[in-house]
């Protein structure tokens, strides 16, 4: 377990320095042989559009979650992402959408007990701040008060 570990991180940092270096189509090899390695990570185009993101470039970064909602619409860190992206943005009705379908998502069967908690976890803090920014603060309540039901 100790070198599948070894090996998810190795991968994952030649695929930052590949992405750094502009070789976007094989960062996201890379990230893909380290997902083999380890299911449990994001899908790859997930990770790039973080990447993009970090990097300020705001239009990559959109694309690739684009590209990876086409890929892989079931998994939750695609909404969770594309969450994050719309409140940044002031879009927070699109915000709560997406966290309302991640925690949707983060239902499926697939995912071990560990992400299942993880994917709500993340979602209900998404829509518990979105929902505050509206100050809605009896939404924000009701959503805090699932959050430490499931905690």
């Amino acid at each position: 377990e100790k070198i599948a570990s070894i090996q998810k991180q190795m991968s994952e940092e030649e695929a930052k320095k590949l992405f750094q270096q502009q070789k976007f189509d094989d960062a996201v090899k890379k990230l893909t042989e380290a997902r083999q390695a380890n299911p449990t990570l994001p899908p790859p185009k997930v990770t790039l559009a973080q990447w993009f993101f970090q990097a300020q470039q705001g239009q990559a970064a959109r694309q690739a979650l684009e590209m990876a909602a086409a890929e892989d619409p079931s998994h939750p860190e695609v909404y969770l992402l594309n969450a994050s992206f719309a409140f940044n943005e002031g879009r927070v009705t699109d915000a709560v959408l997406s966290c309302q379908q991640a925690l949707e998502l983060a239902k499926n069967p697939t995912w071990n007990a560990a992400q299942k908690q993880r994917f709500s976890r993340e979602a209900r803090l998404g829509m518990a701040a979105s929902v505050e920014s509206r100050r809605n603060w009896p939404a924000a309540k009701e959503i805090l008060t699932a959050l430490l039901a499931e905690e």
